[in-house]
């Protein structure tokens, strides 16, 4: 749709069209929107706190990596099979996309089901995994559709279960400013990956540009492990300002025992 767009309209008037489009749809969806019981107490995590942590900072690397190299379909694909004299890029991004939302709604109900961390992380070694079809696929087209299906199913797992492996990691609790923490390196990866995959492309060829993909992959499922594995942060109880020489209200009382700093017990007098 959005390439018979561009071409009977112009890639301004669709950028446009979908955005207005988005918002309308945004905007209706937030009618239904609900606020949280007991919104009021609910605090999130001061971001410092979140960067001291770090099963925070190996899941964010992990992002980091795996979106860069998670673009490279959507923008160098449709090159690829000109490349190759073949057409129908359009149609098997269209593909990836379908795919991903069936991947969001069958992994995202199994995930309820299943270890959750695990399945997670065979979302993403089963992303990188798919890469490798692309390699061998060639100019078949066949090929190309089942890496589009395994790609995008992948790519929709791993949307769908990461709001809930956030919240079993880091709690319930301030979920909406820890996930907007986190997607932030979305947007790295996705700034800096695609240019890279694209020098390289330039530079020698797809093959070694998709290899280089399944290398980000690679390093994004090795870190998600540690992150899995890394020990929670321990928290310090906050001084409650009380002592320990708190007297009991008794009526006529001279004298207490209370308890000494030491250990055991002393006498306190009036």
């Amino acid at each position: 749709m959005a390439k018979a767009l561009v071409v009977s309209y112009g890639w301004r008037a669709t950028f446009v069209a979908l955005g207005v489009g988005s918002a309308s749809l945004l905007a209706l969806a937030s009618l239904g929107a609900k606020r949280p019981p007991n919104m009021e107490l609910q605090e999130p995590p001061r971001l410092r706190l979140l960067l001291r942590d770090s099963r925070f900072t190996w899941l964010y690397a992990s992002m980091v990596f795996l979106s860069a190299g998670l673009f490279v379909p959507m923008i160098y694909l449709d090159d690829y099979l000109e490349a190759q004299n073949k057409t129908g890029g359009a149609l098997l991004i269209g593909i990836i996309g379908a795919s991903s939302v069936l991947g969001r709604l069958t992994l995202g109900a199994i995930g309820a089901r299943v270890d959750l961390l695990r399945l997670y992380q065979s979302c993403v070694a089963a992303l990188g995994a798919s890469y490798i079809i692309w390699i061998f696929a060639g100019a078949n087209y066949a090929v190309l559709v089942v890496f589009a299906v395994c790609m995008g199913t992948a790519y929709g797992g791993w949307i769908a279960l990461s709001p809930a492996v956030t919240a079993s990691l880091f709690g319930p609790i301030g979920l909406g400013g820890v996930l907007g923490a986190l997607y932030t390196s979305a947007g790295i990866g996705g700034l800096v990956g695609p240019p890279l995959i694209g020098v390289m492309i330039d530079a020698t060829s797809y093959q070694a540009a998709v290899g280089l993909a399944i290398a980000l992959s690679g390093v994004s499922l090795t870190l998600l492990t540690v992150a899995c594995k890394a020990p929670a942060p321990k928290i310090s109880p906050e001084p409650t300002g009380e002592t320990t020489d708190k007297r009991p209200d008794t009526p006529g009382a001279s004298a207490w025992l209370v308890p000494a700093t030491g250990g055991g017990m002393r006498l306190t007098r009036r």
